[in-house]
């Protein structure tokens, strides 16, 4: 069955380990499934990282979050994006069914990943280049659920196929065929009881910030010498509700500055209309930057 939302979905906060509803104060499970639907055959069955969720290609898109929608997912991986491209049509049907996304920064071109080294050559200067651009174009949306710094994962554990075997998303139509494995996956989504747990009434179990050992370096690399982009203001309209509407705070970061982590709620995350359940913040590119040094950090 779809769920639709008619609008953007609640931006989603974090409070200790666990994620919650900004809305409702209700406790947020990911049910995810990565997202790629690579065709059986043309030009584009051997791309890697190909930008199917760009508006562009709504006609392949469409119903398959019809499909992911009624096998209970609720969170989207996407492998990479072209941050030139629209993604306006993609992400309001996604709210429409539910549907968080996590947004890859990484690319297949030289320099757009992370690299397996010690620090600062697992850092080019292009991952912070790319990581702007493509924070830029996600971070308008409120149901962007975290930016991902891993290029791709090890496992792969299809729910379906595509059919026939020579359709390329072009010319002959793909059509998704269930694995057995769908109906369990299905099963085992739907079935998920509702957490009691509430924004409100959760404490987390660890106040201190967890440290490095005292093997790992922890001194980070020093800011890439290139151009730093100011934070996006587009607001898009997703069934008459703007996104990108969360205030700004005076506890930000500067671009290119240090920050000791902290535990303490921010300005963002205390009373909003009346409740203690946090609001969102489009956080300063600096943390974009943070997330894949600590990273980067934990490779070497």
């Amino acid at each position: 069955m779809l769920i639709t939302a008619d609008a953007w979905l609640a931006p989603i906060v974090a409070k200790g380990n666990k994620f919650f509803d900004s809305d409702s104060g209700a406790e947020f499970r990911v049910k995810g499934m990565a997202y790629y639907p690579r065709p059986n055959s043309g030009k584009l069955s051997t791309v890697d990282n190909y930008d199917w969720a760009s508006d562009e290609h709504e006609d392949v898109w469409k119903p398959h979050l019809k499909i992911l929608a009624d096998l209970g997912v609720n969170t989207l991986r996407l492998y990479s994006v072209d941050p030139s491209k629209k993604h306006d049509k993609f992400m309001c049907a996604c709210s429409d069914a539910g549907i968080y996304v996590l947004v890859g920064m990484a690319a297949p071109c030289e320099n757009c990943s992370i690299l397996d080294a010690e620090p600062p050559k697992c850092y080019p200067d292009e991952v912070f280049t790319r990581a702007q651009m493509v924070y830029n174009s996600f971070a308008i949306y409120d149901n962007t659920l975290v930016q991902v710094t891993k290029a791709s994962d090890t496992g792969r554990y299809g729910i379906g196929y595509f059919d026939p075997e020579n359709c390329d998303h072009d010319k002959v139509p793909c059509e998704f065929k269930k694995y057995p494995e769908y109906d369990n996956l299905k099963k085992a989504y739907s079935s998920e009881s509702n957490p009691s747990v509430t924004f409100d009434s959760y404490t987390p179990e660890r106040t201190a910030i967890l440290e490095c050992p005292k093997n790992v370096t922890t001194d980070l690399p020093s800011m890439p010498k290139v151009e730093t982009l100011s934070c996006a203001t587009t607001q898009p309209t997703c069934g008459g509700k703007t996104s990108n509407q969360a205030a700004t705070t005076s506890d930000s970061v500067a671009l290119g500055d240090k920050k000791s982590p902290s535990n303490e709620a921010t300005d963002a995350e205390k009373a909003v209309d009346g409740t203690s359940v946090a609001t969102t913040i489009k956080q300063d590119l600096v943390l974009v930057g943070s997330a894949l040094v600590a990273f980067c950090l934990v490779l070497a």
